[in-house]
């Protein structure tokens, strides 16, 4: 799990230097002053998404999935530890390795859906990037509309 967060915070320093190779064209600003997420407390994560040109997108989704695969098969190579005989640590590594996460789409077909998020509601561009990744990813398969709806049901809940 150590390994997770390590990579996380990697991608994030990468997401804050960003600026330097934006693209010239201005996006539209979020209508947003509430920040649900501390992520984007400095800048909105939906707007530094939509500021990077696909090849940039694409590059944090291999590097995210990257990293939490690794992080998956840390966490499993971790949890051998805690187990007393070498016979049960295998086969429950073994285990834990086939629940790794299987993704639903391709690469391209994720970097459209997060690009149609941040595009179809600029209210949500605080939502992280890793978050809304593992929202498509998630077994339940969101849909962009369903994902809007819990955001906004987070608005709901703090008044």
């Amino acid at each position: 799990m150590r390994a997770v967060g390590l990579v996380l915070t990697v991608i994030a320093a990468i997401a804050g230097m960003s600026s330097a190779h934006e693209t010239q064209e201005k996006k539209p600003q979020a209508q947003q002053t509430i920040n649900r997420f501390p992520e984007s407390r400095a800048r909105l994560q939906g707007e530094i998404w939509l500021s990077w040109d696909e090849r940039d997108r694409i590059g944090f989704i291999r590097g995210f999935m990257t990293g939490y695969e690794i992080g998956h098969y840390s966490g499993c190579s971790y949890g051998i530890t805690l187990f007393q005989s070498e016979f049960v640590s295998a086969v429950k590594h073994g285990e834990c390795r086939q629940k790794k996460l299987r993704y639903n789409e391709s690469i391209a077909t994720y970097e459209n859906q997060m690009t149609r998020f941040y595009t179809l509601y600029p209210q949500d561009r605080d939502l992280p990037m890793g978050r809304l990744l593992t929202e498509l990813w998630s077994p339940e398969r969101k849909t962009l509309e369903q994902i809007h709806e819990w955001l906004e049901s987070l608005l709901r809940e703090d008044d």
